[in-house]
Formats: structure tokens, C-alpha cells, sequence
């Protein structure tokens, strides 16, 4: 618990820095542009790409900066894409926050690997897109929660392996870009 709690608090002292808002800012403006990008497969399942910018701020920030971002990038992707007249839905901001506290937890301060990596898309995918996202989108839509589940479950067992290479690709760039420069 104490190491959670040094973690968080890790995470929180980030916010001092200028350097880190100002990457937070464009990983947020990255995460609305790969927003823009949504594949919509029907009215309550689509697929996005943003999840990889939550990777990497929960990588290189940690749970706190990563879940403000993801929840900036959910509310102001709500007035930048509204979607057919509905309205704003917190269930959904929560999940982007949590998503990003989740890559977080697993990445801050990490050596990244491909079990790590496959254990933080299991939990998103787990408890943030199919249990919480199916349970919002049957409030919004009155659909049952079990008849949506088996579809958005089937869209999580394709997508997890494909996000998972997705994320390595992508981490493994960021730390290569981040490495020193050794003079020559």
C-alpha cells in the first residue's frame, strides 16, 4: 500500500514540472486527433487508437497525469465530436481516467515487457471496456447488459492482441527517443 501511495504522490509532484504539461498537452491533443480517427462498428461500439497516448503518459508521467489527461481528452473530445445529439455522460470520463491511472500504475517508473504490457490491456479491456462500458451503454441505450456483452467482448479479444503490439511498438520508440545521446 505504502508503495501505491509513493507512487501516486510520484505521479502528483510531475504537475511541477513545465515540461511535463506541456508533453501532457500534446499527448492530449495527439489523443483528440487519433479520436477523430474512430472506427464506428455500431451505435455503442467503435473502435480508437487514443488508448496508445494513455500508454504513454501513464509511461512517462505516471497514474495521476495520465488519468487527468485521458479525462481532459474525454471531456473536450465531447464538445469537439458530439455524437448525435446525445449528451455528455460522465460513466465515460471515468473510464478514460481510469484507463489512464491503469497504464499508469502498470508503466510508471516500469521496465516495460510484453507481460506487463498484455496484464494492463487485459485489466482495461476487463474492468474499463467491457464491464464499465458495456454497463454504461445499456443505461444509455436501455439495452440489456448481457445481450450487448457477448459483442463488445468478441471486439476485446480481437483488439487485445493487436493493442498489445500496438503499445510496444509505441512505448519502446518513446524510450528510445528518451535515452541520452551518447557524444561521440
Amino acid at each position: 500500500m505504502k508503495h501505491l501511495l509513493d507512487l501516486l504522490k510520484s505521479s502528483a509532484s510531475e504537475l511541477k514540472s513545465t515540461l511535463t504539461i506541456a508533453i501532457s498537452a500534446m499527448l492530449l491533443a495527439l489523443s483528440l486527433a487519433l479520436r477523430s480517427l474512430a472506427i464506428p462498428v455500431t451505435s455503442f461500439l467503435r473502435i480508437t487508437f487514443s488508448f496508445l497516448t494513455n500508454a504513454v503518459c501513464g509511461m512517462l508521467y505516471g497514474p495521476v497525469v495520465a488519468g487527468l489527461v485521458a479525462g481532459s481528452a474525454d471531456i473536450i473530445a465531447f464538445f469537439l465530436f458530439p455524437k448525435g445529439g446525445g449528451g455528455y455522460f460522465p460513466g465515460f470520463t471515468l473510464n478514460a481516467i481510469l484507463g489512464g491511472v491503469i497504464y499508469g500504475l502498470f508503466f510508471y517508473r516500469q521496465k516495460i515487457s510484453i507481460p506487463r504490457i498484455v496484464m494492463a490491456k487485459l485489466t482495461v479491456s476487463l474492468i474499463v471496456n467491457l464491464i464499465l462500458g458495456t454497463y454504461w451503454n445499456s443505461i444509455l441505450y436501455g439495452d440489456v447488459f448481457f445481450s450487448i456483452l457477448p459483442l463488445r467482448a468478441l471486439k476485446e479479444c480481437i483488439k487485445v492482441p493487436v493493442d498489445v503490439v500496438l503499445i510496444w511498438l509505441v512505448l519502446k520508440a518513446v524510450i528510445k527517443v528518451r535515452q541520452p545521446r551518447l557524444s561521440k
